[in-house]
């Protein structure tokens, strides 16, 4: 299992979802063209999950324009519950 921190300047998130979240960076950064996509977990105020791809914030994974990103993103959840 990955281990997960906080980074400096980063949304805070639950640890599980720090953990999926930097499952999904290892993933993006071996896909060609996505290596510096900045993606962040983070608490709302009503508690919910938000990603944050390079600053845009989405409220769900389906939200997300690049099917690319919702798939490495997909394929770190199903690696998480293995």
């Amino acid at each position: 299992m990955t281990d997960a921190e906080n980074e400096p300047g980063e949304f805070i998130a639950s640890h599980i979802s720090e953990q999926i979240e930097e499952m999904a960076r290892q993933l993006l950064k071996a896909l060609p063209g996505l290596g510096d996509v900045n993606l962040d977990f983070g608490t709302g105020i009503n508690g919910s999950l938000e990603i944050w791809v390079d600053g845009e914030r989405y409220n769900s994974v389906e939200e997300i324009p690049d099917e690319r990103i919702r798939r490495a993103i997909a394929e770190a959840v199903e690696k998480f519950n293995r």
